[in-house]
């Protein structure tokens, strides 16, 4: 493996360099002496040994999740940031309300995990609401809060209505929550009451449930009106009726 990193001084007697983790990727994680090699073009190879040494896992952490809501249907792509995410135990190492993410990966630092929220429930009515997000390790477990939120489709994918959440804004954030069609382009125009415009969103989104977030924090309490447009391409734009939302500092 290489190193993460490595420096050689100007008169090319000393390197410094970053040790990669033991192994690069999976897990346990492995001590012990392995073979230290320097390479060159001219004088060919040296080596020696260097030792990994067993460390004792942490407890994981979790600083934040992004997005912290998604839709009942399930398929929203979470990332997770934090600290030793390694040693995972049993089939529901990443849980979302103690339902297995449908799928998860973590970096090689054991500092991010991307997951995939399930449906919610997995069988039956959905159903919405705040629930547990939890990680456990071979050491324990850390959790931190999700949303699971009404999707603007059916089950069966049909596009509904959409909608801003919450309303009222109170926090730095709102969401607004659609469906795309197929393919394309989402565009969302804010304006106050007396017409201006004070806010515009443009995404490029896939087909299904979607939502764009808007900086809240930024606009005076009051209430607000939005139209949102759906372009999929060759002069098919499909434009929303006017919908309102309130902002309350």
């Amino acid at each position: 493996m290489n190193a993460s990193s490595y420096t050689v001084n100007n008169t090319s007697t000393v390197i410094t360099a970053i040790a990669p983790r033991h192994p690069l990727t999976g897990l346990p994680l492995v001590a012990g002496a392995v073979s230290l090699a320097v390479v060159t073009t001219t004088s060919g190879t040296c080596t020696t040994t260097y030792d990994y040494i067993a460390e004792t896992p942490g407890l994981c952490t979790i600083s934040s999740i992004s997005p912290t809501s998604g839709f009942t249907l399930g398929g929203t792509v979470v990332t997770v940031t934090g600290t030793n995410f390694y040693g995972f135990s049993g089939p529901n190492a990443v849980a979302f309300d103690g339902v297995a993410a449908s799928t998860y990966t973590v970096n090689t630092s054991s500092t991010v995990i991307i997951a995939t929220a399930p449906r919610h429930p997995l069988t039956g009515a959905l159903v919405t609401g705040l629930v547990p997000f939890r990680v456990t390790t071979s050491v324990g477990t850390c959790s931190t809060n999700y949303t699971y939120l009404f999707a603007p489709a059916t089950s069966t994918g049909v596009c509904g209505d959409q909608f801003f959440f919450p309303s009222p804004a109170t926090g730095a954030t709102g969401t607004f929550a659609y469906c795309m069609e197929g393919a394309g382009t989402a565009r969302v125009r804010v304006y106050n009451v007396i017409g201006d415009i004070v806010a515009r969103l443009e995404d490029a989104k896939a087909m299904g449930p979607q939502l764009s977030t808007l900086n809240t924090a930024r606009l005076a309490p009051g209430v607000y009106l939005y139209i949102l447009e759906r372009d999929y391409g060759d002069g098919n734009v499909v434009r929303s009726p006017v919908k309102k939302f309130v902002v309350k500092h």
